[in-house]
């Protein structure tokens, strides 16, 4: 999907009062396009007055905290069991 059709995916989704905006994968920090993916879903939806909420098994998720903004995206964590990961992972986690 390109991003002018995410876009549009976003402001179709922010239309209805009643939705919010879901960022969920596989693991969505492992997209290319993750930053500006973010970005968008932010800009839309802080301008809609709603939550951005991005769920992530957070092993990657270190490096995207500076363009995250906890006035309008909140994190759930989705905690693997530690046998499920390699050590780096779970030291990452």
């Amino acid at each position: 999907m390109s991003l002018s059709d995410y876009e549009h995916l976003v402001d179709f989704i922010l239309k209805n009062p009643r939705d919010r905006l879901g960022i969920i994968g596989g693991e969505p920090t492992l997209h290319p396009k993750f930053i500006d993916i973010i970005k968008i879903a932010e800009e839309k939806s802080k301008n809609k007055n709603k939550i951005v909420t991005i769920f992530t098994n957070g092993i990657e998720l270190e490096q995207f905290l500076p363009y995250i903004h906890e006035d309008v995206t909140q994190i759930l964590l989705n905690y693997n069991d530690p046998n499920s990961m390699t050590k780096t992972q779970y030291s990452k986690l």
